[in-house]
């Protein structure tokens, strides 16, 4: 009897010390991101946080935050960068101000299709890489916006016809292009672009069908040119220390889950292109494919929008668009 007790208490002890260490050992990161939880790309992070969850057996949990409420998209780099937040998504092109090499894939006409966009991506991640390091974040995943297209209250024939228009733009890429077919850039924050649009002040916008549809572009806008300009892509970043602070095999498992949300990340974006297109056309929306002289004279616009960024991105953006080209 006194063994079997004895054997009883080691194992409450056993059971007391481990349970106390996996509560110890239990993380627990806040995720912010700009996006409304119907979007594809935050619809891809809740997918994210609860698969980390399961395959971590609760030693990480990730908690997401969407729509800007905890951190607004131009507040999630910093808060991340400096431990006030664990992880955030933005916009990759954002980050211009930081470095030109981030807008590398809003340059208009230079990726133009899935397929394009995924090899500027790959060529592109080791500039990211070595730049996040510096800030002491590390990207986890990148996901693409589907094609941009351009949003019109009417037809045009040639780029001309844009002159003077007032258009809404998100990136310093996007006011060059607005500015170059002689329009006025206006630049409005996705979570701001439903109130901006209730004004009626927008001659047109540069979106995506998805970001169309989630805006409602049909009470303002008549038509959509599905130019497939780019290709604009999301990133998921994490505070450097605070991954580091994982234990490798979690780390590892991290990884391995940031792999596959990329993955059906990208294949959630060419499915919503689709639909939404759909959608767009259900609510009365023009879907106008270029004709070629109008397609080519975007693209002129293009060429030139190219030789400006890699004169401004020095020697590493023209070793990216060799890379790119090659």
């Amino acid at each position: 009897m006194p063994n079997l007790v004895s054997k009883i208490r080691v194992l409450l002890i056993v059971f007391l010390v481990t349970g106390y260490a996996g509560v110890a050992l239990a993380q627990q990161w806040q995720l912010a991101s700009p996006y409304p939880k119907h979007n594809f790309h935050t619809e891809n992070i809740l997918w994210f946080s609860q698969e980390v969850e399961r395959v971590t057996n609760g030693a990480l949990k990730i908690e997401v935050h969407p729509n800007g409420q905890l951190f607004r998209h131009p507040d999630i780099w910093m808060a991340v960068s400096n431990g006030q937040l664990e992880a955030g998504e933005l916009l990759v092109s954002s980050r211009l101000s930081e470095d030109i090499i981030y807008s590398i894939d809003a340059v208009p006409f230079l990726a133009n299709s899935y397929h394009k966009a995924d090899k500027l991506y790959r060529v592109s991640r080791p500039f990211f890489d070595e730049r996040l390091n510096r800030n002491g974040l590390m990207l986890l995943y990148s996901v693409p916006w589907p094609p941009q297209g351009l949003y019109l209250r009417e037809p045009i024939k040639d780029v001309d016809d844009l002159r003077g228009r007032s258009f809404r733009t998100y990136n310093e890429s996007t006011n060059q292009l607005a500015q170059m077919v002689g329009g006025v850039a206006n630049m409005i924050e996705y979570a701001d672009l439903t109130d901006a649009l209730s004004q009626g002040n927008l001659g047109g916008m540069f979106t995506s069908s998805t970001g169309g549809v989630e805006v409602k572009a049909w009470r303002n806008f008549g038509y959509f040119y599905d130019l497939q300009a780019w290709l604009p892509r999301n990133m998921v970043v994490v505070n450097k220390q605070a991954f580091d602070k994982l234990s490798p095999a979690i780390r590892e498992q991290v990884r391995e889950v940031a792999k596959r949300a990329e993955a059906r990340g990208v294949e959630a974006s060419q499915e919503r292109h689709a639909f939404h297109k759909q959608v767009l056309k259900e609510h009365g929306v023009v879907i106008v494919s270029p004709e070629p002289r109008l397609l080519e004279e975007f693209q002129m616009v293009g060429s030139t929008l190219v030789s400006k960024w890699i004169k401004k991105a020095g020697q590493d953006g023209a070793q990216l668009i060799a890379d790119y080209v090659r």
